[in-house]
């Protein structure tokens, strides 16, 4: 197994730089207004599988166990965008479009 350690520290700092209190403050056109699906993101040992668990208590939920939902669309991400925009940068590009193929998936 491959370990770029420096390639790791500059993924981490793009996704710092992009996903900022400005980017995450801002409210989103073309966000979705269902009720359902929920997604959970986190990162490892951030407490993301116990917030599953907990919420799956109600009986109105029901959990599907860690997905590649979000690595799938990180991976599309630079072909939906103008130019393809390699990710964390193309988050800043997405249009309506591009958020409703997104949603859709």
């Amino acid at each position: 197994m491959d370990y770029d350690g420096d390639s790791v520290s500059k993924m981490t700092g793009n996704v710092i730089a992009v996903f900022n209190q400005e980017f995450l403050a801002q409210s989103f056109a073309f966000a979705s207004d269902t009720q359902s699906p929920l997604f959970i993101v986190g990162m490892p040992r951030s407490g993301a599988t116990l917030m599953a668990n907990i919420l799956s208590n109600h009986r109105s939920i029901a959990t599907a166990g860690e997905l590649p939902t979000m690595g799938d669309h990180v991976a599309l991400l630079p072909k939906l965008t103008e130019g393809g925009i390699p990710y964390p940068q193309a988050v800043k590009h997405i249009t309506p479009l591009i958020a409703a193929r997104l949603i859709n998936d």
